[in-house]
This record gives structure tokens, C-alpha cells and sequence, in this order.
């Protein structure tokens, strides 16, 4: 697959702005989409990843999400898949974690050893499916990996240089969980599950120059674990995969992944 021609998401301010226009709808989203149903990376039939996207549950998966995707496969000897789950506001947060959970499901009878990655908003995906999962008896992850996560729509911070905006994080949050069923939020903002307890081995990377580092921290707290800080990060950093600093937080992670699939 040749994942150049695919849409990027710049990770610099002017490129968060073309996010935010797009959570004013201002800017059509059709011309955004990717009209695959989804990604499969690898071959192997023993170890597997659910691989969650970011975007603000606005966006498809954008093409440096597929090229990291893709090394993860090679690296790990593993199947990666990258579901286009539905996007808001085409759909709810109801129907868009239900699919992902779907997915999980399927990915879980399938496959002896599963880990749930997910960056950014499938951070919050990622998360509330092992959450469920715990309290519905479902057999859980082998390992959850969150990358500069959103968790958590309480969060309203503002830092100057970020990347992602305390506005952005706003709008995506409330046009996410608009109509959410009650019971369902400590799922969908998983930050509001007031128990954190039996969840899998947990990698957590947070950004330092990020809005939703705070709530990273707060989670690997929560989970008994110390976050991975990337120290002069913003949020999406890795989009640049040739820059020093994204080069050596994916070598980490995959050496973490390693440790997972291995346990």
C-alpha cells in the first residue's frame, strides 16, 4: 500500500487550525476521508494489534498513523489492524465506541495475544474498551498502549505553544459526547471511570508541551505505572518521522510493544 498519497494532519499550530475550522464546519469533511473500511498490516496469525487513530473523532486515519502502523507490523511480526471507525457528526460517541468495541471482540476470539494501541482520541477508545471489557467479563487486552492520549472532557487547559488548543479539545468533546447515553460516559471519557483497578499492563506516553499531558500523567498514576514523558514534545509529534525526538519515542515504544506481546 502506498501510504504517501494519504492525508496528513499537519502538527504545527496552522495545522491545528484546519482541525478546528473543521469542528466549526466550516470546511468540508468529505474531502478528508479516507473510503476504505479499514487497514491491515502483517500476516501473523498468533499476535495482533487494534490500532485506534487519532483526529478528534473528526478525522480518518491520516497517513502517518498507516506508515507507523505499517513499521509496527514489520518490527513486531505482528497484524496490525487500523479500523475507520464512524466520525462525528455523522455519528455519536455511542455508535463510534461500540464499533471499535466490535472490533476488539472479533480481534480477541481471533487471536491468542492482542494489545489495543490507541494515539490521541483512540486514546479515550482504547482505554474505555478495557474498561468495559473488565466490567462486562470480556477477555481482557494483553496490553494497552496510549500515545499523548485524550481521556478526560473535564480538561481545559492552555499552553501557548501547543499544538492542539484547549478551544479544540473543547469542541471536539462536546460534539463527541453530544447525546451520549449517561451510563456511557465513564467509557467514553474514561478519565471519569472511577476504577482503574485489573486493567492490563499499560504503556502511557505523554507530551510535555501538549494540553492533555496533565491528564496522561494523571492516568499512569491511576494505573500504578510511570507515564513516558517526551520532554520538548507537542502533540502529533511523530507525524515528523524523520525528526530525532519521533524517531527515538517510536524505538521506545516498539521495544515496549515487545515486552507486551512477550509477557
Amino acid at each position: 500500500m502506498n501510504t504517501d498519497k494519504l492525508p496528513e494532519i499537519d502538527p504545527t499550530a496552522p495545522g491545528m487550525k484546519i482541525a478546528l475550522r473543521m469542528l466549526r464546519h466550516t470546511v468540508q469533511l468529505e474531502a478528508q476521508r479516507v473510503k476504505e473500511p479499514d487497514y491491515i498490516f502483517g500476516e501473523s496469525e498468533e499476535r495482533a494489534m487494534l490500532y485506534l487513530h487519532g483526529g478528534g473523532f473528526y478525522l480518518p486515519a491520516q497517513a502517518y498513523s498507516l506508515r507507523l502502523a505499517e513499521k509496527y507490523a514489520k518490527e513486531l511480526d505482528c497484524t496490525v489492524f487500523v479500523p475507520e471507525y464512524p466520525l462525528v457528526p455523522d455519528a455519536g460517541a455511542d455508535e463510534i465506541f461500540g464499533f471499535c468495541l466490535g472490533e476488539y471482540i472479533k480481534l480477541r476470539e481471533k487471536y491468542p495475544k492482542l494489545i489495543v494501541y490507541g494515539e490521541s482520541a483512540g486514546g479515550a477508545l482504547a482505554l474505555g474498551i478495557a474498561l468495559r471489557a473488565r466490567d462486562e467479563g470480556i477477555s481482557a487486552p494483553d496490553g494497552l498502549m496510549l500515545i499523548y492520549p485524550a481521556l478526560d472532557d473535564r480538561t481545559d487547559n492552555e499552553m501557548p505553544e501547543a499544538a492542539w488548543t484547549g478551544r479544540a479539545n473543547r469542541l471536539m468533546w462536546e460534539a463527541y459526547l453530544k447525546d451520549a447515553p449517561q451510563e456511557m460516559v465513564k467509557y467514553l471519557a474514561p478519565m471519569r471511570h472511577e476504577d482503574f483497578s485489573g486493567l492490563p499492563v499499560t504503556y502511557v506516553e505523554a507530551a510535555e508541551l501538549d494540553i492533555l499531558c496533565t491528564e496522561a500523567l494523571q492516568c499512569a498514576h491511576r494505573l500504578g505505572t510511570e507515564a513516558n514523558m517526551i520532554r520538548g514534545a507537542k502533540h502529533m509529534f511523530d507525524s515528523a518521522s524523520d525528526s530525532v525526538l519521533a524517531q527515538s519515542a517510536i524505538e521506545n515504544r516498539a521495544v515496549a510493544l515487545k515486552l507486551l506481546f512477550n509477557r
